[in-house]
């Protein structure tokens, strides 16, 4: 009987072999796809996510730039020793002009940058103008103050809207 028992297991042992070789295999095989597909799968998440980290921080380096020449602008406008044609000066105005068309996206900091630009040229034309009063200067002077913090205030609600 234990022979007959020795015979039936090494004949299963025997026709299941092969069976378990190849099930073996195809488990190899399934996994190893599995994995090189998982691989592919991050690697273009990966690239997708640099390529947004890249642009966002191109936009932010754009919009800190901005802010430094509307800096720039407002205490160059505000300056008692300005030169209305200082050619530097003209060159700073026509920038932050510019700057309004590349961040026409942002219709409301758009807004702020030509409210802005606008009461520094004024307030620089009225510097250098015999026909305005020192109070009327002193007057657009506080006006230019409320526009640089109303762009800050844009630019700020910009800034925390891309971060996040």
């Amino acid at each position: 009987m234990d022979e007959l028992a020795r015979q039936i297991a090494e004949k299963v042992v025997a026709d299941t072999k092969y069976f378990t070789a190849i099930a073996g295999l195809i488990g190899i095989l399934i996994g190893a796809v599995i994995a090189v597909l998982g691989n592919i799968i991050l690697y273009k998440l990966n690239a997708k996510k640099e390529r947004r980290q890249e642009v966002l921080r191109r936009e932010l380096d754009r919009l800190y730039n901005l802010e430094e020449m509307a800096g720039e602008i407002t205490e160059w406008a505000g300056s008692w020793q300005l030169e209305q044609e200082s050619p530097e000066l003209r060159e700073r105005f026509h920038k932050f002009m510019v700057a309004a068309g590349t961040f026409r996206k942002y219709p409301k900091l758009k807004q702020a940058i030509r409210d802005l630009n606008q009461h520094a040229m004024i307030l620089a034309s009225d510097k250098t103008s015999d026909k305005i009063r020192h109070k009327e200067v002193i007057n657009r002077s506080g006006e230019l103050e409320e526009k640089y913090e109303a762009f800050i205030k844009e630019y700020k609600a910009l800034i925390n809207q891309i971060k996040t």
